[in-house]
């Protein structure tokens, strides 16, 4: 999924018991911690899984895995049994309860998958049940009524959702998520979520300046000058050419704050030097391939090779 998928592994680091808030019956309440740096394979195995947690204190317990699906696909089951057989394996043989959330309907109208099935002459060997949610029917009023910023996030992507929905959100995490790395990781995703359903320029209507510049320090170089600075240019032009260029100018300026987060969340250290390079790069291909890059990378020199 890209910048999705790099986005959504964020967000589970960001809020990971507020997320398993969806699922009925798991004890959301309790406190969770990441299993990322449990697996005693190599490390390519903790990349192809988007989450797994353990409720904290009961080590050897159910490990909960959460997998997410930018739309219902034909192999859903089967990736997600490869990817709890991974988890299994590489947890010594804990016992993995996998949780998929959809995010989209998508536009071929599959149903969303619930189970795997393996059959050889006619029965049916192996099947491994999981649980669903799907994004898509959900309400905004509901997520944004919950005490929970990592599920505000994802408001742009509930039924029905408006800009104003997403400044609801942007409002909330703002005023609520007293963590400054927290609540950058949280505006950073609920920017990549929402950049898929409006168009940068009426995001700029509903998402404060201040409140950007709240989150991060960097947003206050991302945002005055690439950002906004390039869309009301184009506006005040009333040139088409101009309102692309700086509508491109805006989505460099939203990839620039994925990745710096990304890095953020990592742990990756990066010099002024890559910082500005990140911040003067105006070319929305190359800031995807870095953020896809930044997802594995050992440090910020290898995401931006």
């Amino acid at each position: 999924m890209g910048l999705l998928d790099a986005a959504l592994k964020l967000l589970v680091r960001a809020g990971p018991a507020e997320l398993l808030g969806l699922v009925p019956g798991v004890p959301a309440d309790r406190a969770w911690r990441l299993l990322d740096k449990e697996f005693t394979p190599p490390p390519p195995l903790p990349r192809a899984l988007d989450g797994c947690l353990e409720v904290t204190g009961e080590e050897g317990g159910t490990v909960y895995h959460l997998e997410f699906e930018a739309e219902p696909r034909s192999d859903t089951g089967l990736r997600v049994f490869r990817h709890c057989a991974l988890a299994h394996l590489g947890l010594e043989g804990r016992p993995i309860r996998p949780i998929v959330y959809y995010l989209t309907p998508g536009r071929e109208g599959r149903a969303p998958q619930d189970r795997y099935a393996w059959t050889a002459d006619g029965k049916t060997v192996l099947e491994l049940r999981f649980e669903i949610t799907c994004l898509w029917e959900r309400q905004p009023a509901d997520l944004l009524a919950r005490r929970a910023p990592a599920l505000w996030a994802l408001v742009p992507l509930c039924a029905g959702a408006t800009l104003a929905d997403v400044a609801q959100a942007w409002r909330q995490t703002a005023t609520e998520v007293v963590d400054r790395a927290r609540r950058a990781d949280i505006a950073a995703v609920t920017y990549a979520l929402a950049g898929r359903r409006f168009k940068v320029h009426d995001l700029l209507q509903v998402l404060p300046r201040e409140v950007l510049m709240e989150s991060r320090e960097y947003y206050q170089d991302l945002f005055p000058e690439a950002f906004q600075q390039g869309l009301s240019e184009g506006e005040n032009r009333g040139e088409a050419r101009g309102r692309a260029e700086g509508e491109t100018r805006g989505r460099a300026a939203g990839l620039a704050l994925a990745l710096l987060s990304v890095l953020s969340a990592r742990d990756l250290a990066v010099s002024d030097a890559e910082r500005q390079r990140i911040l003067a790069c105006a070319e929305p291909a190359t800031l995807e391939r870095w953020v896809r890059r930044a997802a594995t990378a050992t440090t910020t020199a290898n995401a931006l090779d």
